[in-house]
């Protein structure tokens, strides 16, 4: 537990790039980020952001949550079935350094 506490105190960094054709904003089943008001600047805590663009997915039965370039900073995400979560070009998602933030999936509470 020590080892898992201690990784998420430190910085975490998630990059990863899209498939081509994904930085197009507006087409049915992507929801991209922003719309839901992430602001992707490395300062702003964009998990509820992240939330209503995953609910909003899910309402419409599913597709592609779109991250576009920026870093986000985030607490835990919880995604669903039929929910495709991509990461544009330039893209970074950030663990918040705040453990309260963050919550073990295994069913052991660290601080929410």
């Amino acid at each position: 537990m020590r080892i898992f506490t201690g990784l998420l105190r430190g910085v975490l960094l998630v990059v990863a790039l899209a498939g081509p054709g994904l930085a197009a904003c507006g087409q049915e089943g992507i929801f991209n980020v922003r719309v839901y008001g992430a602001k992707g600047d490395g300062h702003t805590l964009d998990t509820k952001a992240i939330d209503k663009a995953v609910a909003a997915c899910v309402k419409a039965g599913g597709g592609v949550v779109l991250v576009p370039a920026g870093t986000c900073v985030i607490g835990t995400l919880w995604l669903y079935g039929n929910v495709d979560l991509r990461l544009g070009p330039g893209s970074v998602l950030l663990a918040s350094a705040n453990t309260q933030r963050l919550w073990f999936a295994a069913g052991l509470w660290i601080k929410r």
